[in-house]
């Protein structure tokens, strides 16, 4: 993003483990949602799993 390059988030590309105060799941339902969330002047970000991710990418080549 500092470079002003579009951003996709890779929602189920997490790796993560429950921690002390949140469940794995919950950590990573807030991580995409906090990408989801976002606003940047000149950034688009998108949030998508990698499966859709895959799709755009092989149609667009």
């Amino acid at each position: 993003m500092s470079r002003d390059y579009d951003i996709v988030v890779v929602s189920d590309g997490h790796t993560t483990a429950d921690r002390q105060h949140v469940d794995a799941k919950s950590l990573i339902q807030h991580q995409n949602w906090i990408w989801r969330e976002l606003i940047h002047p000149k950034v688009k970000i998108e949030v998508m799993p990698a499966k859709e991710l895959i799709v755009r990418l092989t149609e667009s080549s």
